[in-house]
């Protein structure tokens, strides 16, 4: 997100997210691609636009059984 990279804890990202979205209002969100892969995972990209900028949002998303987890999540300037 913005120059951050690593693996963080559900608590950890819940703050870095709030963090994110207190300083970048968002203003509209736009899905732009969604895909299903044989391989387990679901990928989402997102246009989200703020009152600064425009942010490309790429979400990847594993499926298991009966349960679904965030396994990636971008964020960065359009």
């Amino acid at each position: 997100m913005l120059g951050e990279n690593g693996v963080y804890t559900k608590y950890q990202s819940e703050i870095m997210l709030a963090a994110f979205f207190n300083q970048h209002k968002p203003k509209t969100v736009k899905l732009t691609q969604a895909s299903n892969a044989n391989n387990g995972y679901q990928y989402f990209t997102f246009t989200l636009a703020t009152e600064q900028t425009n942010y490309r949002v790429f979400i990847k998303i594993g499926v298991g059984n009966n349960n679904h987890s965030i396994e990636e999540l971008r964020i960065d300037k359009n």
